[in-house]
């Protein structure tokens, strides 16, 4: 939503801190996943399952951020914007969807997460990118705190950091909240 509002004309503030979110763990309520189930759809009384129509939006939104190469037209009604670009989104952001990266600012310890100017130098830019990964051998068992590495080298203040672990494999954003000092 905020790719599309951006590129729609508006101007869109990143907090670097959470200040809302949706409450899965209550119990008591009933869950989108709970009604729009497999036997709801065989029964008629829904089109699709949740599962269905999440991959419908999943892909939809990776097609939108450029990182499927699926029609924008079949985005219809939910398509970008033409007062803004999603590269000029990416440089306000400083990130670079189709890496999984971000510049080191963003992970710094300030978290600076607005980007008044856009970079001179496309290519510099995108060579300041910085990607953090979960790094885990296959047989080791599952830790709290997740070995994370840089994904290339990359000229970093060695200070303790709060940071969360990007996977470029799955093009999503895990919070990690990891401290690890790099």
């Amino acid at each position: 939503m905020a790719v599309r509002a951006f590129t729609h004309g508006y101007d869109i503030f990143h907090p670097h801190k959470i200040l809302l979110w949706h409450y899965y763990q209550r119990q008591e309520c009933r869950k989108v996943w709970g009604d729009h189930t497999n036997e709801a759809k065989a029964e008629g009384t829904i089109a699709k399952a949740w599962w269905e129509w999440d991959k419908v939006s999943k892909l939809r939104v990776r097609t939108l951020l450029g990182l499927e190469e699926t029609s924008h037209e079949a985005l219809a009604p939910w398509a970008l914007g033409h007062e803004r670009t999603l590269r000029q989104f990416e440089y306000q952001a400083g990130i670079y969807l189709k890496n999984g990266t971000v510049l080191p600012e963003v992970m710094a310890p300030e978290h600076k997460t607005f980007f008044s100017e856009w970079p001179a130098d496309e290519a510099q830019w995108l060579e300041r990118q910085f990607a953090y990964h979960k790094k885990r051998s296959p047989s080791a068992k599952r830790s709290t705190t997740p070995a994370i590495r840089p994904s290339k080298a990359c000229t970093l203040a060695s200070t303790p950091r709060k940071t969360s672990c990007y996977t470029k494999n799955a093009g999503v954003v895990r919070a990690g909240n990891a401290a690890r000092q790099f």
